[in-house]
């Protein structure tokens, strides 16, 4: 399913990219189209994929650690939700910061290809100018730019780290206390000691589900990132079934304009301004 998805998708901003208009490449900076094709498509093919397969697999393990736990120490249940609903609570949290400092990390990065692209293509005019040190310093700008906002995405996954850790510690002590200071009529000593393992690794497990749902929801970017390309405007069809020409056209070569207009794009000034002319053919 994920090989169709991404087939269907890089299938989609492929045609709309060959079918654009010239006023889209006029308007749009190759590093952008770059971005699209490259890392966008990368997280499309590879991430997402893997990373929600993990999720899932992760979520399975924190509902059979659930069930194990809740049949054998059933008054841990009372702590066991509030953990859920904290580890939840924050992931929506973070989620909102996150998403953006992702939107944003993709942003910075069209720039960087594109001065390089450019960089590249005009470097004999570089080197003529003597203009090397302002290239590379916008460079150096535009990568600084780019790891800003990775510096802060980092720094958001490790607050929500550090935050869910501590919080399943608290509550996985709290819960040996609580355990422990049981009578034996109520948990037998054997299935306490039970449930404290697995609750150790509940602590973790949770944490990781957390993270990889929402490194999942955050790689989701770039799919809205290339489904914009895909509903780009198009060109006039290559061929038309209803307009086939015959195999001897032309059959002459007189060429007749009548008013013709024509502007860049839309929205932009005529360039030409009502042209007529006939041109007789073999001339």
């Amino acid at each position: 399913m994920g090989l169709k998805t991404a087939q269907k998708l890089f299938d989609g901003i492929l045609h709309s990219i060959l079918h654009a208009p010239m006023s889209f490449f006029d308007t749009t900076p190759s590093g952008r189209i770059l971005s699209r094709a490259s890392s966008d498509q990368t997280n499309i093919d590879i991430f997402l994929p893997f990373m929600l397969a993990l999720t899932i697999a992760m979520y399975i393990s924190v509902l059979a650690i659930v069930i194990i736990i809740c049949q054998y120490t059933w008054p841990t249940v009372f702590l066991v939700i509030p953990l859920g609903w904290l580890n939840f609570w924050y992931r929506g949290y973070f989620l909102a910061t996150s998403r953006e400092l992702t939107r944003l990390d993709s942003i910075t990065k069209a720039p960087v290809i594109h001065h390089f692209s450019e960089s590249i293509s005009g470097v004999m005019t570089i080197r003529s100018f003597s203009k090397q040190d302002s290239f590379c310093q916008e460079n150096v700008n535009r990568v600084n730019a780019n790891l800003r906002m990775d510096f802060h995405n980092n720094g958001s996954n490790e607050w929500l780290g550090l935050r869910l850790e501590m919080i399943g510690s608290l509550i996985l002590c709290a819960s040996a206390m609580f355990l422990i200071l049981l009578p034996s009529s109520i948990v037998r000593p054997e299935n306490v000691g039970l449930s404290l393992s697995y609750g150790l690794s509940l602590n973790s497990v949770l944490f990781w589900s957390i993270y990889f749902s929402c490194f999942v929801e955050n790689r989701m970017v770039s799919v809205e990132r290339i489904k914009q390309f895909t509903s780009i405007s198009s060109e006039a069809a290559w061929k038309i079934k209803d307009r086939v020409l015959p195999p001897n056209w032309p059959a002459n070569g007189n060429v007749d304009l009548k008013d013709l207009q024509v502007r860049y794009r839309p929205n932009t000034p005529l360039v030409l301004k009502g042209i007529t002319l006939s041109i007789p053919g073999g001339r």
